[in-house]
């Protein structure tokens, strides 16, 4: 055995030039399957976080009111409804118009406060510059905007206060992301509390509020069942609702979807297994060829045939191997630089999501045990057909 390795060893040297073609081919194709499987995974994990961190479990759109009371409202619940409420947000989210540059707009604009602030940064970073440190600094998409604004430029923003006048203030632009974590319509600017709170002369007054619940698995039904009492004690209280959505909601619409890219994976391996196990079929046919002599004179030195076959398998096994780790070595590669460079992949004009990659140790094995298992597929049949001939005749 130990000089049937040495054999493999000496050989995978020996024959460099179609250990080369090998290991770029393997290389290549486990990259390729690493991105889809990096992606997918990552679309899988964080869709569900991502719509509930935007928004929270049930969300409610009113005309502006006094958050106390909303509280007060919220107290009023059912015993069992307000013990299911983790956390209550409360903020503002409103369209302004942008003029600066010789550029105008209208956009969304919404705050970033200390209670929002980790789940915002939980998924977005700015492309260039930083998040507002200090007064008048303001954070501009470059997602889906006619304008295109730089790191210092400065812009106005036009709204009406809560009290309907019109009101602008002056910002310096201190950093530009891709997007807003799912809010705004995934390409809203962001501004400090303090300035919202300028901008709408009102600190108190908010026209977004949004609940987490403390269960993350319950059933539709006691979700609606909140969202509606609620809804119920707004127009008791006469205030206005605009609008109110539930994550539970949104993600089981999306079921569809999600189920999707949990088959990816699968699809991608259907597809791509023919398409790999041609090239390998053709490099193990073209080099068995041209190795004939070589296996004809191990056959005349007595080498039985499973062990010829092991011979040669082994060093094709080995060369898979060795292509298979550098091309997860590229995946990883590539997956720390498109985080390092906050790259965003934008599928239209309207929806758009960070490039980031999972990888997890159970792909690993699928994505090694694939690759050998092609190879395997291909390995004996070529060597058997030069082994059935007679040695040296053609």
């Amino acid at each position: 055995m130990m000089m049937l390795w040495r054999l493999i060893f000496r050989n995978t040297i020996k024959h460099k030039m179609s250990s080369m073609v090998f290991v770029l081919v393997f290389s290549i194709a486990t990259l390729i399957i690493y991105w889809f499987f990096g992606f997918f995974n990552y679309l899988i994990e964080n869709v569900e976080i991502l719509i509930r961190d935007g928004y929270g479990d049930i969300a409610f759109q009113i005309d502006y009111t006094d958050k106390n009371k909303i509280q007060h409202i919220i107290k009023n619940l059912p015993p069992e409804m307000e013990s299911d409420i983790k956390e209550t947000f409360f903020e503002r989210e409103i369209r302004v118009m942008v003029d600066g540059q010789d550029k105008s707009t209208v956009v969304p604009v919404i705050e970033m406060t200390e209670q929002n602030k980790n789940l915002i940064l939980k998924h977005i970073r700015p492309q260039y510059g930083q998040f507002p440190s200090k007064s008048e600094e303001i954070v501009v998409s470059s997602f889906n905007q006619s304008t295109t604004y730089k790191l210092g430029d400065d812009i106005f923003l036009t709204t009406s206060t809560t009290k309907r006048i019109i009101n602008a203030l002056k910002f310096r632009v201190s950093g530009i992301i891709r997007g807003s974590a799912g809010k705004a319509y995934g390409y809203g600017y962001i501004i400090s509390k303090h300035d919202m709170d300028l901008l709408l002369n009102s600190s108190d007054e908010h026209n977004l509020f949004y609940l987490f619940l403390k269960e993350d698995h319950r059933s539709a039904k006691e979700v609606t069942d909140i969202q509606n009492k609620i809804i119920d004690l707004l127009k008791a209280n006469n205030i206005t609702l605009q609008s109110s959505w539930s994550a539970y909601k949104t993600i089981n619409d999306q079921a569809i979807y999600f189920e999707v890219f949990k088959r990816m994976k699968l699809i991608l391996l259907v597809f791509i297994f023919p398409l790999i196990g041609l090239v390998v079929a053709a490099i193990v046919w073209m080099y068995s060829y041209k190795r004939r002599k070589e296996i004809w004179t191990y056959h005349s030195l007595g080498l039985q045939k499973y062990k010829i076959i092991l011979a040669i398998g082994g060093e094709y096994l080995l060369i898979t191997f060795i292509g298979t780790l550098i091309g997860l070595a590229l995946g990883e590669m590539s997956a720390l630089i498109a985080d390092k460079n906050n790259a965003w992949l934008s599928f239209s004009y309207t929806v758009s999501t960070a490039l980031r990659f999972k990888f997890t140790l159970v792909d690993y094995f699928l994505v090694s045990a694939f690759m050998q298992i092609i190879v395997i597929l291909w390995i004996e049949k070529p060597i058997s057909r030069i082994l059935k001939v007679p040695p040296f005749s053609f």
